[in-house]
């Protein structure tokens, strides 16, 4: 599950941007007396020929105060700096963001051909997997990570009667070749790895690496190294769970880990999920 911001993380956030500031202030004044204290020793050296210049006290404070005052504006400089390169960080995240929201949007938009029996619903399950794949392909990018070939796929539950429930593929986005429509069983005691796991502890599963020993004897001959299961509820506080979304790439490590997915790129996949919770309510999932 995506984990929520509390006071005690921002407080500690703010404790360690401290601790940085003061670490980088004082190397800065240590690094400017030092290089002044050895410039003013071969200038005093240079013209007197010793050191005893350098041991009068209004000379070596006027050094020290001179390094305090270099040290504020080089450390003033560098964080400038250091602001205006985050802000160029965060406006090329939000082009990429917003073209993110542009397909959410558009799925938005052909929804009404769905509640309307003017289109096949699986053919707009589709769409709306492969513009997921384009908004997480987006995301990706923007933060320097390349995401080509990622595809994403539904299962929802087969059977509502216990014991035997099953996750079964109904739509593909896209669909590549080779991709065949998977039916795993769902076991509360012990799930397999990756969709069936998700929706029994509902939470958000990322597998780095298909061919991983520990998890040998479950995704042999499968074209994707990585994966991310989402499980889709109705209610997400009594976990009403009716299907996982898969989203997997043939690299590995493709999401870098559970923690980025779930900051970076499972909050604009936010519209998308709600749209499915609505084609489940009026029943065509």
């Amino acid at each position: 599950m995506v984990k929520k911001l509390s006071y005690a993380d921002v407080k500690q956030f703010i404790k360690d941007e401290i601790k940085l500031i003061r670490r980088n202030f004082w190397t800065d004044i240590g690094l400017l007396w030092l290089s002044f204290l050895v410039t003013m020793c071969a200038a005093v050296v240079n013209r007197d020929g010793n050191f005893s210049a350098l041991l009068e006290i209004p000379r070596l404070i006027l050094i020290f105060l001179f390094s305090i005052g270099a040290a504020l504006i080089n450390f003033h400089q560098k964080t400038k700096e250091k602001k205006k390169e985050q802000k160029n960080i965060e406006s090329e995240l939000d082009i990429q963001y917003d073209m993110a929201f542009r397909y959410s949007s558009l799925s938005c938009f052909n929804l009404h051909d769905v509640l309307t029996n003017n289109t096949n619903t699986i053919a707009y399950i589709e769409d709306l997997l492969f513009n997921i794949t384009e908004i997480v392909r987006l995301i990706l990018e923007a933060n320097q990570i390349e995401g080509n070939s990622i595809t994403a796929d539904l299962m929802t539950v087969s059977s509502e009667h216990l014991p035997q429930r099953f996750l079964e593929i109904v739509a593909f986005g896209p669909k590549r070749p080779g991709r065949i429509n998977l039916k795993l069983e769902i076991s509360d005691k012990n799930p397999l790895p990756g969709a069936p796991t998700a929706f029994v502890h509902n939470e958000l599963i990322y597998v780095a690496n298909t061919v991983d020993k520990k998890l040998e004897g479950n995704f042999q001959n499968r074209e994707y190294k990585s994966f991310v299961s989402i499980p889709i509820s109705n209610n997400e506080v009594d976990g009403d769970r009716f299907a996982v979304l898969n989203i997997d790439s043939p690299q590995e490590n493709q999401f870098q880990s559970e923690d980025f997915f779930a900051s970076k790129i499972y909050p604009a996949l936010k519209p998308s999920i709600a749209i499915l919770k609505v084609l489940h309510k009026i029943g065509q999932i």
